[in-house]
């Protein structure tokens, strides 16, 4: 139990020094919110997404594979795909969700239609890249920061789902941020249902639901932020 103990904290302060680490919130202002709908286009983009990350018990993070000690499980033979979970279970990244209920939310409660999603995907997230790329305007840029699997460290055969995100408004002119948030939808506690061999059974359909869960919830919380910066926040955003 003590050593159980043990872990538990270690865990514990590995999640909490990792979410120190988060970006900043950077507040949106009057003037900008203005300019926003003047625009003819604001272009929405995304980057690739890391690497789907396990952490085990007897481990710390493991990075991308789900063949570790304490709850080892067998992934589909797809070549040099099978080493990496998000390949080998054909799982998409939650990013592209965030998106699209961002770009949703967005139109409907600050009737910001002009925002127009690249298809695209972006190789860097450097402002000065972003700059160069469009040039003019605004651009939205939605990243998944961090999505995973982390063991209940009460239960270590259970796991939870981890997933973050971050948004960004940024000026194309010079570079810079005109707003920022973040978001974590991790699990905090794990299910009866959720070891590794039950989450990723069926194709992952577990994983997969509980991934589009987390999506969705860290989308509504980037527009909660981005109402109350805006001085638009009347509560939870409403479904498009």
């Amino acid at each position: 139990m003590a050593r159980r103990r043990g872990w538990a904290l270690a865990v514990a302060v590995l999640l909490a020094g990792a979410w120190a680490c988060a970006p900043r919130l950077v507040a949106i202002d009057h003037d900008t919110l203005l300019a926003l709908k003047a625009e003819p286009e604001i272009r929405v983009v995304r980057y690739p997404a890391p690497a789907f990350d396990v952490t085990a018990p007897g481990n710390s993070l493991v990075g991308s594979s789900f063949g570790v000690s304490g709850g080892a499980i067998a992934v589909p033979s797809q070549g040099a795909a099978a080493a990496e979970p998000g390949a080998a279970y054909g799982l998409t990244d939650p990013a592209r969700t965030v998106q699209d209920g961002v770009v949703a939310s967005l139109g409907f409660e600050m009737g910001l239609t002009n925002l127009r999603p690249v298809d695209e995907v972006r190789p860097r997230d450097r402002l000065d890249e972003l700059g160069k790329a469009f040039g003019h305007g605004f651009v939205l840029d939605v990243t998944t920061l961090r999505w995973g699997l982390s063991y209940d460290p009460e239960i270590w055969t259970r796991y939870r789902v981890v997933y973050s995100a971050r948004a960004r408004l940024v000026r194309a002119d010079d570079a810079s941020l005109a707003w920022q948030g973040v978001c974590d939808a991790s699990e905090r506690d794990a299910a009866n249902g959720t070891t590794l061999g039950e989450l990723t059974a069926t194709d992952a359909a577990l994983l997969r639901d509980k991934l589009e869960a987390a999506a969705r919830s860290c989308a509504d919380e980037l527009v909660h932020q981005f109402l109350r910066h805006a001085g638009r926040d009347q509560g939870a955003p409403r479904t498009p």
